[in-house]
């Protein structure tokens, strides 16, 4: 019998988390949901050395190598989409704290964008730095992606002129050479497009889960789901107050503007359809 490669390689699980939770939630699924929060909270508790910085995989138990860009990108991303499908504030406050280690220690010292090594990594006589996409995202485009999403729950506007600056820096390559940046064309389509946000209000209850199925069960992919918590390290889940009489709402937002909140699951399809109602076609 052949040998089996059964390491834990981090920014596959990061994926494979991320494709559990979406299809969890569109499907209602409950048993996807919970497989990506059993992936997650092992690798959570695992993936980490002595000072909290992900390792690259995990074998027979034992944690190895140092983790690189795609580790905590992909990472990222999944533990974002498991918040959304599962309404738990610790999952992007773990994806909050992983991107911030890649704001501090993976960035390129004289240019725009990421090393795919990090400053507390092993040293190397060089420190490389992919930026094509292959059958698997590099770790930049994945990087340039999780800013915008951890952008818009932070309210951060730096995030974004982050990405503008690595996606100019790449303009005539992507152009020339489209099948190698894949992912980064889906940033760039999602930059132009703009971030929708939107954040549901109220206690867990049947309403609310019949507004979060409202949007799983489309196609949004420059929406960021969330909700209501007074959260100061999330600005976007703030000020969002229930409407009295109300068992849900949900609020749509957009560059600092918030529409009316509506109350039910038909006027929330109603408002995600209307590709104007913040007055820009390009939504």
């Amino acid at each position: 019998r052949p040998g089996t490669d059964d390491k834990v390689v981090v920014s596959w699980n990061g994926m494979m988390i991320a494709a559990l939770a979406e299809a969890g939630m569109a499907l209602d699924r409950s048993d996807l949901v919970e497989a990506a929060r059993t992936a997650a909270g092992m690798i959570i508790e695992s993936e980490k050395d002595a000072e909290g910085h992900l390792c690259r995989t995990l074998k027979a138990g034992q944690a190895r190598g140092t983790g690189v860009l795609e580790d905590y990108a992909a990472l990222t991303g999944g533990l974002v989409s498991l918040y959304q499908a599962t309404a738990e504030l610790r999952w992007l406050d773990e994806a909050n704290a992983l991107a911030d280690v890649v704001r501090s220690a993976f960035p390129h010292e004289s240019g725009v964008g990421f090393y795919d090594t990090s400053d507390f990594h092993d040293d190397l006589v060089v420190r490389p730095r992919d930026l094509q996409d292959g059958a698997i995202a590099s770790g930049n485009s994945l990087a340039a992606d999780m800013l915008l999403t951890m952008g818009a729950y932070r309210g951060a506007t730096a995030f974004e002129d982050d990405v503008r600056r690595m996606l100019a820096s790449l303009a005539r390559p992507m152009a020339e050479h489209p099948t190698a940046f894949g992912r980064w064309l889906s940033v760039l389509e999602r930059l132009l497009a703009g971030t929708r946000e939107l954040v549901l209000a109220g206690p867990a209850n049947d309403q609310r889960d019949a507004m979060r199925s409202v949007f799983a069960q489309r196609y949004e992919p420059f929406a960021a789901l969330g909700y209501a918590a007074d959260s100061p390290t999330f600005p976007m889940l703030a000020d969002r107050p229930l409407p009295e009489g109300a068992e849900a709402a949900a609020y749509l937002c957009q560059n600092f503007t918030c529409l009316a909140p509506v109350t039910t699951p038909d006027d929330l399809t109603r408002l995600l359809d209307q590709r104007n109602a913040f007055g820009d076609d390009s939504v």
